[in-house]
């Protein structure tokens, strides 16, 4: 054993004490890269994966966030379009229908200055989702008052519109005369209150 370690002794009397240094320093180089490639390295593969997933994770809870705020307000939208559509006179039987529309024509037609001659009921069909019940109704008034009345209709009395319409001269020149056919619509299925 003391041959070998004699030899050894002398063999490393020879190297130069920089190549020792050299050498030592490629040891602990290649230590490390050994390290980072069999112990390092998948740890951080993972985390790398586990940061990436929870940044995906945030992203997708902003956009459920987003929509279920948009949820929301569509929802509240459909509503308000159902309620618009069905109208306040929605669950009324077809002759109370009748009745309330003529109400309420009166009222806009006073609020215009137009005058109301009558309102008959027409033929009632179905159509697509609707039940829909057709009028006759006969006005006179100046052209600006019969303009603003139609408006009144179409946005105050819900789901009624203008099938039909002739206009003439009164017997002032500053009157007209129209005579409209109404539709009011109301969905299948609602209701009728007792």
């Amino acid at each position: 054993m003391k041959p070998v370690k004699d030899a050894l002794d002398a063999a490393l009397a020879r190297i130069d004490p920089r190549l020792a240094l050299a050498l030592m320093a490629l040891v602990v180089a290649v230590i490390g890269w050994e390290s980072w490639v069999l112990v390092l390295r998948q740890p951080l593969a993972r985390y790398q994966m586990v940061t990436a997933a929870h940044g995906n994770l945030e992203s997708v809870e902003g956009i459920n966030a987003g929509l279920a705020t948009q949820e929301k307000e569509l929802t509240a939208r459909l509503e308000e379009l159902e309620q618009k559509v069905a109208g306040a006179s929605s669950r009324l039987a077809p002759d109370e229908l009748l009745v309330d529309l003529v109400a309420r024509l009166e009222v806009l037609a006073m609020q215009r200055g137009v005058k109301l001659n009558g309102v008959k009921p027409g033929v009632s069909r179905e159509v697509p989702m609707f039940e829909e019940m057709s009028f006759n109704v006969d006005v006179r008034g100046s052209y600006g008052a019969l303009f603003e009345w139609l408006q009144d209709i179409e946005s105050g009395l819900g789901a009624v519109s203008v099938k039909s319409f002739r206009i003439g001269t009164g017997a002032e020149p500053s009157v007209l005369t129209m005579a409209l056919e109404l539709a009011a619509y109301r969905r299948r299925g609602t209701e009728v209150r007792p």
